[in-house]
């Protein structure tokens, strides 16, 4: 378990209920599919195949399916997943400048989800803003890339920046 003391900021986000919806959208045509052709369920291969792409979607849910941020009185933790593995951890003298963007991140950055570039990552999670954060001397990652901006979205972006500049 994880020790929260000195929490000054916590949020949760979840990606759109419509979002789920799509991702499993196909699994009501391979049910017709074998009601139309029921020979298939003798066919090994074909429910190997349905069964370990279904496997794969919750993985993959349950790998980026939720962002949480954190932000203590000493660093702010960025984590995703209902494992909580750990993407961001920004301590104050990484930090350069923040900003509060208004207006929807998932069209300026493509889409939902972590999207990366050479010196950027952006986690966008919910619709509407986030903030933006330059960093100096940020190394990041399991791999160690140096990162000179990050972009988190959130519900609240006026208060989460707040809180990032209330750190120590």
């Amino acid at each position: 378990m994880e020790n929260i003391s000195g929490l000054l900021y916590k949020e949760e986000q979840n990606f759109p209920a419509w979002f789920y919806l799509l991702f499993f959208l196909w699994i009501p045509f391979i049910v017709i599919v074998f009601v139309i052709n029921p020979e298939l369920f003798k066919e090994s291969d074909f429910m190997l195949a349905i069964l370990l792409a279904v496997l794969f979607e919750f993985l993959i849910i349950a790998l980026m399916g939720k962002l949480t941020i954190l932000v203590r009185w000493n660093e702010m933790v960025v984590r995703i997943g209902f494992f909580g593995l750990r993407m961001l951890k920004i301590r104050k003298n990484e930090i350069k400048d923040v900003k509060v963007v208004e207006g929807k991140l998932w069209k300026m950055y493509g889409g939902w989800g972590i999207k990366g570039t050479w010196g950027t990552v952006a986690f966008i999670y919910s619709g509407g803003g986030g903030v933006e954060i330059e960093l100096i001397n940020s190394k990041q990652g399991l791999l160690k890339v140096k990162l000179s901006k990050a972009v988190i979205s959130s519900k609240n972006p006026w208060r989460l920046a707040e809180a990032i500049m209330s750190i120590s």
